[in-house]
């Protein structure tokens, strides 16, 4: 016999269709799924939130839109999005992610040749 209770905690928690959880949802059922995708999606969201987070902070100005501390959180929010898509693959969104990070990369790669520049330039 199906205990229904558990049925919908453990397709609620979980965020899967009620059919995963049918018959058995035991303590090993869960620790599978939450090793994989549960997880990579919580960072999905993790990412999404630092996405927020970030543009937020930029239009109330706290962070500066040319700053190290912004382009880090756009870094680690498309990274984390950028990861959640092992469960969930889209292509034009990876795509989209990938760019972020590289140009990410590169603006703090510029920032910080120039931070070196001017450093040289001030003891000379």
């Amino acid at each position: 016999m199906v205990n229904f209770t558990q049925i919908g905690v453990c397709a609620a928690v979980l965020a899967l269709p009620r059919s995963c959880c049918v018959g058995d949802c035991g303590v090993d059922a869960v620790f599978e799924v939450l090793n994989s995708d549960v997880i990579l999606r919580g960072i999905g969201v993790v990412g999404f939130l630092l996405y927020v987070i970030g543009f937020a902070a930029l239009q109330f100005r706290l962070l500066d839109g040319n700053g190290v501390a912004y382009c880090l959180v756009n870094i680690a929010a498309a990274s984390c999005v950028l990861l959640s898509f092992v469960v969930d693959f889209n292509l034009a969104s990876s795509l989209i992610q990938v760019s972020w990070i590289l140009i990410g990369g590169w603006g703090l790669f510029i920032r910080h040749k120039r931070s070196c520049d001017s450093q040289r330039t001030a003891v000379v």
